[in-house]
């Protein structure tokens, strides 16, 4: 008859064996920590570069500031420089996606014409330019900027001027830096700007105005003002 022999482990051997399991459960463990914070890591990058290419086409997507399609007649305002005692004539018209103004400029007096909405359809303090999509006579114009439309007194109208091809669409981009700050066309020193029309965040008008010394007829159509 067989006999079962009993072999008993050294205590040593045996603890050896706990202590390797031990470790090797703590590996596992730690192994698995570390792949879920590889994983929360990387899953936090991912959102992080979706937020940020969020905000950056949110900067570069332009944004309307005037409504053009269709253009809202009761929303811009002509002023000529017959509020000076000038002869210039400028009379404005509106398409199905397009403010048109034309008139004759006369520098036989305040030698100006211009055309500015009343209201602005976003805020600007996230922008940094304007792009223009102009159709006009070739001449020099200058895009403006106010904190309102008309006001009495003392008020800043930020300025930019560019070129216009005769007979053909221009598209014009103009950085906010490019802009100064004017008062019945001399520069205004940056100490003597209102608080309240800080560029560009308070303003609230966008327009343009045409005062470039020649006698004689001018247009210019107005398909897009876009913030970007």
């Amino acid at each position: 008859m067989g006999t079962t022999r009993l072999v008993s482990q050294p205590a040593g051997c045996r603890c050896a064996r706990r202590c390797a399991v031990v470790a090797l459960s703590r590996s596992s463990r730690r192994t698995s920590h570390e792949s879920d914070f590889k994983h929360t890591l990387l899953r936090l990058t991912e959102k992080l570069a979706v937020l940020a290419n969020s905000a950056y086409t949110s900067r570069m997507t332009p944004t309307p500031l005037v409504a053009l399609d269709p253009p809202d007649r009761r929303a811009w305002l002509v002023v000529n420089d017959v509020v000076m005692g000038g002869r210039s004539l400028g009379a404005m018209d509106v398409t199905s996606a397009s403010v048109v103004f034309t008139g004759e400029l006369n520098t036989n007096g305040g030698g100006f014409a211009s055309i500015r909405s009343q209201g602005l359809l976003a805020d600007l303090s996230r922008f940094t330019a304007v792009v223009l999509r102009i159709a006009a006579d070739g001449r020099e114009w200058t895009c403006d900027f106010r904190a309102a439309a008309s006001s009495r007194g003392f008020s800043v109208t930020w300025k930019a001027a560019f070129a216009t091809s005769a007979d053909s669409t221009t598209v014009v981009r103009l950085p906010f830096s490019a802009f100064r700050p004017t008062w019945r066309g001399q520069l205004v020193p940056d100490s003597r700007i209102p608080p309240a029309e800080v560029f560009p965040a308070a303003m609230e008008s966008v327009g343009f105005t045409i005062a470039d010394g020649r006698d004689g007829a001018f247009r210019i159509e107005v398909l897009g003002v876009d913030a970007v």
